[in-house]
């Protein structure tokens, strides 16, 4: 019941801001935040994972497009429409059934503040074993139920990997809030942990 009652939270908070986007006539792929500030350890913020495929090069243990939130041992939440760039690299995810190319499966990388050149001894790799994507889900131009969860072979938690405090409140207007993420920087490099702050406005 419990897990049944935080998934609901979650999807009703993501409907509610699909929602007040589309009212005020802001196109929701123009809503994202860009650029922010990097952070300087990743025990500010632990609960980040990178999502992508391992990609084993001289440089790279994973190329990775997208962020997620560690819930738990084994689960991440994420947006829905981040997974649709597996299908460029060869992931399906067809009826449930995961699905990959040979020595490309999906994973999650977390324990870095550098998805694709950190070195910390903290740096895990854990792959992606399930794909749950809302059922109501609306790729672009509506965005609808844009929400996801994926589950990993376990992790230990450390100093480095902790899942997300979850807020009994909801934000009220004008709340300000830290949005953090892997993306680009100012200077063009991806992969990077960054935080933005973000003003809420009432719903």
């Amino acid at each position: 019941m419990k897990n049944n009652l935080f998934i609901l939270i979650l999807l009703t908070f993501s409907f509610a801001v699909e929602h007040k986007l589309l009212e005020e006539n802001l196109p929701i792929e123009d809503s994202r935040i860009a650029f922010g500030t990097p952070v300087e350890s990743i025990n500010e913020y632990p609960f980040n994972a990178a999502i992508g495929i391992q990609w084993l090069t001289s440089q790279w243990d994973a190329y990775t497009f997208c962020s997620a939130s560690l819930i738990d041992e084994e689960w991440l939440i994420t947006a829905a429409h981040c997974l649709e760039d597996y299908q460029d690299y060869g992931v399906s995810n067809i009826d449930g059934n995961l699905s990959y190319e040979e020595g490309f499966p999906p994973v999650a990388v977390m324990g870095t503040i550098d998805a694709h050149f950190g070195n910390e001894t903290t740096r895990t790799v854990k792959q992606i074993l399930e794909i749950i994507i809302h059922p109501l889900y609306e790729p672009y131009p509506d965005l609808q139920n844009d929400i996801a969860l994926l589950r990993i072979e376990p992790v230990e938690f450390n100093e480095a990997i902790q899942p997300i405090s979850l807020s009994s409140t909801i934000p009220e207007g004008l709340d300000l809030l830290k949005v953090t993420g892997y993306g680009y920087t100012e200077t063009g490099n991806f992969g990077s942990l960054v935080v933005a702050n973000m003003s809420t406005s009432p719903i």
